[in-house]
């Protein structure tokens, strides 16, 4: 039960990344984009790098913890 939460939480953190890196790509390109927006746009891509960084040490820790349980399937 413990590696199923805990590779939803690595599935969540990357889709969650991948959302966040996707609109500020979005914001930034987009012809209305103001100067007030580059705070915001910033800010989604700092929350893209920390899901991602998440993503990677859930993911990690899960692996490590399959191998020594060696539970490698």
């Amino acid at each position: 039960m413990t590696s199923r939460t805990a590779g939803f939480g690595t599935l969540l953190s990357a889709v969650l990344g991948v959302y966040f890196g996707f609109m500020a790509y979005v914001i930034d390109q987009s012809d209305s984009a103001i100067e007030a927006d580059r705070p915001l746009v910033l800010g989604l891509r700092v929350l893209a790098g920390a899901c991602a960084i998440a993503a990677f040490c859930f993911g990690m820790a899960l692996l490590d913890a399959r191998s020594a349980r060696g539970d490698d399937r």
